[in-house]
């Protein structure tokens, strides 16, 4: 809650709180903040962490992260299946080239265009991961992929285009309400959002 509101008033006591007792969950409401424990090139590249690197801003393992999205090693992707697309973001977010959202909107496009309730349908996967990924980034093709899944018949992908237009994206949305009414239909958490 603090990162996402960049209150960072408290970064200088937990990074104090670190350097005399180092703990993972202090750690992690630092990387919550966006703010790095360690300091540049102190840790080795993991790509399981692609995603903290990203929250981090670590640029340092770009090079790292692209091989990783180019080139994934297969024990990395059996522990981590969300790794394409936490990499994605990732690179997406330090660089801010269209080439990583546009993987992040390949992926979410899955998401959109299902079904709910197929047989094997997991509402959270990689593809639901890229569409909340591509909500974080303030980029013109996320934002469209965003307001194409207010269309969607998958319950999820409306939850995350709703909530990410209404309170990520700067300026809201360009869509008009009516749009996704029939979306919404059966679903709560998007009816309470448009009617507040």
């Amino acid at each position: 809650m603090l990162g996402k509101y960049r209150q960072k008033d408290a970064a200088p006591a937990i990074l104090a709180l670190v350097a005399v007792a180092p703990d993972g969950q202090v750690v992690d409401a630092l990387k919550k903040l966006g703010i790095r424990a360690t300091p540049a090139g102190s840790t080795r590249f993991l790509a399981t962490s692609a995603e903290s690197y990203g929250i981090v801003g670590a640029s340092e393992f770009i090079p790292d992260l692209i091989l990783t999205l180019e080139h994934p090693h297969p024990p990395d992707l059996a522990s981590y299946p969300n790794l394409r697309v936490a990499t994605a973001w990732a690179l997406a977010e330090m660089t801010g080239e269209r080439r990583y959202v546009e993987v992040l909107a390949e992926a979410a496009q899955r998401t959109i265009d299902r079904s709910p309730g197929l047989a094997g349908d997991s509402a959270y996967d990689d593809s639901s991961k890229a569409l909340e990924y591509l909500g974080s980034l303030h980029n013109p093709r996320a934002r469209e992929v965003l307001e194409s899944a207010l269309g969607s018949q998958h319950p999820v992908a409306v939850q995350y285009a709703v909530v990410n237009l209404l309170f990520n994206q700067e300026g809201g949305s360009q869509w008009p309400g009516k749009s996704c009414f029939g979306s919404c239909e059966a679903n709560s958490i998007c009816w309470a959002l448009i009617c507040c």
